[in-house]
């Protein structure tokens, strides 16, 4: 239920810059529900959500929010504006390439997507 109001909260786009839900036993429901939170907030700019019960559905789902690579227009309503989010830890090869992603604007990642024209033009 907490997650429910968390998820709300965070897609009413209220004017809130970090959230931390580390060691909240959170699973891939709990991710998916945030993940579609998150596409409609423009304010969010951290995101710590380590050490959760995620498999790689709930990580994908977090990570498709900030780059759904299935459309241009997917693209486009990607959120754009959250630029860390911590899903595992800090010294892991996987939370690099998280960053790296984060760190593309809107343009950077159309331009990764249009280099894979079989998944855009399907």
């Amino acid at each position: 239920m907490g997650v429910v109001k968390i998820a709300e909260y965070l897609e009413s786009n209220k004017p809130i810059l970090r959230i931390d839900l580390d060691h909240n036993r959170l699973n891939d429901d709990d991710a998916i529900l945030i993940s579609q939170a998150l596409q409609t907030n423009m304010n969010l700019e951290t995101l710590y959500i380590q050490s959760n019960n995620f498999t790689s559905i709930g990580v994908k789902s977090l990570l498709t929010c900030v780059f759904d690579s299935s459309s241009l227009n997917a693209i486009s309503e990607s959120n754009h504006t959250l630029g860390r989010m911590n899903i595992f830890h800090e010294d892991n090869e996987l939370e690099d390439c998280i960053d790296r992603l984060l760190e593309l604007d809107r343009t950077e990642k159309i331009m990764i997507a249009l280099q894979d024209k079989g998944s855009l033009l399907k």
